[in-house]
């Protein structure tokens, strides 16, 4: 055309203003939950195979504790007790097969203090938009020993080792007093 033209597209961007804002209340409402748990928040890369804990308060995985060849390289470097080795196995087939949500407790060492702890892993798989799974992000929760996570009340008495691996409650009662004093049952007191 021999007279100049001039082409404007507008967008409103207040949905996406709005949208930004809320994500970043989520994210603070996540780091200070997080910030206030003993739990740990990991997620695995389904493609790469790769587990990483992730810091809350960088919002990021921390490198220094990404394992790749995940699950054999967990297994392998002794992070799984070789008694939860087995059952470890089951679990990340199982996510790394797209499982939509799963949980299960092992023996794993402590990264702090190098001890083997019971702890419940649990996940939620993250789809892309043709439904594949992409990531899986999960919370390590330490389960509480014999005599309880944090106490010193009841002295720790050692469990047959036959029965380890079946423990799916543990009660505290004065039977004087015929009172329950305390409950633990799948992990939560």
């Amino acid at each position: 055309s021999r007279e100049p033209v001039m082409l404007e597209v507008s967008t409103d961007i207040s949905e996406l203003v709005e949208k930004s804002r809320q994500l970043r209340e989520s994210n603070e409402r996540l780091r200070v939950a997080f910030e206030q748990t003993p739990h740990v928040l990991w997620e695995v890369d389904v493609e790469k195979r790769t587990f990483a804990v992730y810091n809350v308060s960088t919002q990021t995985c921390d490198a220094q504790k990404k394992v790749p060849g995940f699950p054999e390289d967990m297994i392998e470097s002794g992070v799984i007790h070789p008694d939860s080795a087995a059952n470890f196995r089951i679990f990340a087939e199982e996510l790394l097969e797209g499982s939509k949500a799963a949980s299960a407790n092992f023996i794993m060492r402590d990264g702090k203090n190098g001890c083997y702890e019971w702890v419940a892993l649990s996940y939620r798989m993250v789809y892309d938009m043709e439904g594949k799974p992409v990531k899986a992000i999960g919370v390590e929760e330490k389960l509480p020993g014999i005599s309880g996570i944090h106490t010193m009340v009841t002295p720790r008495r050692p469990l047959p080792e036959i029965l380890r691996h079946h423990l799916l409650a543990r009660v505290r009662a004065d039977l004087t007093a015929d009172f329950v004093a305390d409950v633990w049952l799948h992990g939560i007191d």
